[in-house]
């Protein structure tokens, strides 16, 4: 044959078979589809055939393997967002994966994580340096996690050493990854013990990770999240495949105590407190001053909030005096030179057990003390360097002030501890912060309802519901049952106080609907203390629409109130709450008996306020001993008015006589004015039945500074009563 013959490339059946099948399949497939889809056709069979014939090391080369694996899968099963959860991808040189099911099956063994099998791997390049490898490598795994949303991943590869079988592993955890570690299984092919350390010590990481996270979130809703979190957190402490270091241990129980101190908070759980407490106390073995002085010091500041969260509770003051100790003990080492802002925070702590002890003293001494802890922690804790711990202290410190202006004379503390809530209002955001925010509102209302005592008027006690309503778009009854209770409780007093300045009885209703919106939460059987308070407030709205009304029902429930009151009260005897009830007793008894005319009830309701007298001191609790004074003196007119000669007149006013030391027009306008008002009333019939001018000139000069002050503030239903008496005594 010569170069220009046709036939000279072709293949025939007995110079290479394959050759000659190829050329008529080609001849035959041009002929159907045309040139240009046979060649194509042919071309991808071609590489078909040598990928097969080279399968091994093509699968091998970078990239390839991974690909493959991700093209094989099926589906994406991801880790539970509610647990911890370790993936493990495939190990390199493993090709049948019998040594991945080995490490699987050993893993079994671990109850405290989820186990999550992935269909990938993950390869060290090559082209760098090691170190250069290993990043590109642990970079490759961060993506596997966030895709699997899995908080570790554990890789590598199988290597021989000396004819025995041996794991080289590494973990990567978000921002941590380790250099590779090798496991050598035993004879029995059970992993090491330096394998389940390193798998503690790896979730220690990621549950410390976990609460880091939390802790930023602080004035957010997070009771929901941390609950499961918790659960798993206890599942990792007691699985018995663990092997805690102390130090591991340490962290992962402080982590545990650190999410039970929040949903004991948030959800109102004491059971949850006394477990944190029990857990710092743990960790307090561990991390000594000695061995770890900084966390030591973070332990002992959070054992004095779990106590404080218990004491704050209690009638008694002991955790409060345990939880100052623990704080005064951080600062040991949380040293202003050292750690100013940790330093502050300590600060701030002292400041709110400090105001706490304050509160259930009668003297100043403690709140006084909280103010200038408060202060202290604001030279560190400033607006431009922590503006959300800043807002903290200015919180705090408007309820110490808050404390402290409700004992003392004027409006000085008052206005200062709104100018405080306001600004911390400037910082909190109800989206960003919605649980701090509305904390604020909370205090901003009851600061505002106890100015308006002494500014008088309609517009402090407006805010303060307005304040409230704020609080109430972001505390529910689902979610923070105890916060919204307490929201409900302000409501309802303001509602009340504003009924003051009304005639008819819109704004009762709607006080009675807040306070038992309250009570459907604190219920006698699990909140008893509040529950006898917002019983109380129900029983003062009771009278006042029993005294609006011409019935006695409201009068008759408002008496079973404070009587059920009473009750629980009766193991606090003489303290401010009882006396408090004693005489509101009295007084709701008084007004029953006025209206049935029933001078047994008139006669049982100045026993009440006698027996509130008997523990009730004016040195020690004027404001109580003012108000019994004051309903015994009203007990004593009514009994009096319906009985001859002066007798009763007479003691009914000294009774308001005495009141009115205490009860002054600068410390307290309005109930100066009340004692007026019915010490006008007991001079006029005085007057009357001794034909005493004298005393009929009193009497209208009382009436008169009385309505000085209800017609400054807009007390209509007072005013137009007052004014009423005022004529007929003219």
């Amino acid at each position: 044959m010569t170069d220009n013959d046709p036939n000279a490339n072709k293949s025939t059946p007995t110079d290479n078979p394959l050759a000659f099948l190829r050329d008529r399949f080609t001849k035959w497939l041009t002929a159907k589809i045309g040139v240009k889809w046979a060649s194509g056709i042919a071309i991808g069979l071609t590489l078909l055939f040598l990928t097969l014939w080279n399968w091994k090391n093509i699968r091998e080369l970078p990239g390839v393997s991974q690909a493959l694996d991700f093209l094989s899968q099926e589906h994406i099963h991801r880790g539970a967002p509610d647990k911890l959860t370790i993936a493990v991808a495939h190990l390199d040189n493993d090709p049948e994966g019998k040594n991945e099911r080995l490490l699987l099956d050993e893993l079994e063994k671990f109850q405290g994580a989820d186990i999550l099998p992935l269909n990938t791997r993950i390869q060290v390049s090559y082209g760098g340096t090691l170190d250069e490898n290993l990043a590109n490598a642990h970079a490759q795994a961060r993506k596997v996690l966030e895709e699997y949303r899995a908080q570790a991943l554990l890789w590598g590869s199988v290597v021989e050493v000396n004819g025995r079988t041996t794991f080289r592993l590494r973990w990567t955890v978000s921002d941590l990854a380790s250099q590779g570690q090798r496991y050598d299984p035993d004879g029995d092919l059970n992993l090491p013990s330096l394998f389940w350390e390193d798998l503690s010590h790896v979730l220690g990481l990621i549950v410390q990770t976990r609460m880091t996270k939390f802790a930023s979130e602080t004035g957010t809703f997070q009771s929901d999240k941390l609950k499961p979190f918790i659960a798993q957190v206890r599942r990792l402490l007691n699985d018995p495949s663990s092997r805690w270091g102390p130090m591991d241990r340490a962290s992962v129980e402080f982590a545990l105590g650190y999410s039970l101190l929040a949903v004991s908070i948030q959800s109102d759980d004491d059971d949850a407190a006394r477990e944190a407490v029990q857990l710092f106390q743990s960790v307090l073995s561990k991390w000594t001053e000695e061995n770890s002085p900084l966390q030591w010091a973070r332990a002992q500041d959070n054992l004095g909030s779990a106590l404080a969260t218990l004491g704050e509770k209690e009638a008694t003051i002991k955790h409060l005096q345990e939880a100052l100790i623990a704080h005064q003990a951080a600062l040991k080492e949380w040293t202003r030179d050292r750690v100013p802002l940790e330093w502050a925070r300590a600060q701030n702590n002292l400041g709110t057990v400090l105001e706490a002890i304050g509160a259930r003293e009668p003297g100043n001494e403690h709140l006084n003390q909280s103010i200038q802890r408060y202060r202290n922690a604001l030279e560190e804790w400033t607006r431009e360097k922590v503006p959300l711990n800043w807002a903290i202290v200015q919180n705090n410190l408007a309820n110490a002030l808050f404390a402290l202006g409700q004992r003392q004379d004027g409006t000085q503390q008052l206005l200062e501890a709104t100018v405080a809530l306001r600004s911390a209002l400037e910082v909190w955001n109800p989206q960003k912060n919605p649980l701090t925010w509305a904390g604020t509102q909370v205090n901003l209302g009851n600061t505002l309802q106890v100015l308006a005592q002494r500014r008088l008027g309609t517009e402090d006690l407006k805010a303060a519901i307005t304040a409230y309503h704020d609080a109430l778009q972001i505390l529910t009854r689902e979610k923070t049952p105890a916060s919204w209770a307490t929201t409900q409780n302000g409501l309802g007093s303001a509602l009340y106080a504003l009924s003051n300045h009304e005639v008819g009885v819109e704004r009762l209703l709607e006080a009675e609907a807040a306070l038992r919106a309250a009570l459907t939460v604190w219920t006698r059987d699990k909140a008893e203390e509040d529950w006898a308070g917002a019983e109380n407030n129900l029983g003062g709205v009771l009278v006042s629409l029993g005294e609006r009304e011409q019935g006695t029902g409201h009068l008759q429930e408002a008496v079973r109130t404070f009587r059920a009151v009473l009750e629980v009260w009766k193991k606090k005897i003489n303290s401010s709450d009882w006396i408090g009830a004693q005489a509101n007793l009295c007084n709701a008894l008084g007004m029953l008996g006025a209206r049935e005319n029933s001078v047994k009830d008139l006669q049982d309701a100045a026993q009440e306020c006698r027996i509130a007298l008997k523990g009730a001191s004016r040195e020690s609790d004027p404001a109580d001993w003012a108000l019994a004074e004051h309903n015994l003196g009203s007990a004593l007119l009514a009994l009096g008015e319906r009985s001859s000669g002066t007798r009763l007149l007479d003691q009914a006013m000294i009774s308001f006589n005495d009141a009115l030391k205490e009860r002054t027009k600068q410390s307290s306008p309005l109930d100066w004015a009340a004692t007026q008002a019915s010490l006008g009333r007991v001079l006029r019939i005085l007057g009357e039945r001794k034909n005493s001018p004298k005393l009929l000139g009193d009497a209208a000069a009382a009436y008169n500074n009385a309505l000085e002050i209800f017609r400054s503030g807009g007390f209509i239903f007072d005013t137009d009563r007052i004014d009423k008496e005022l004529r007929e005594t003219m």
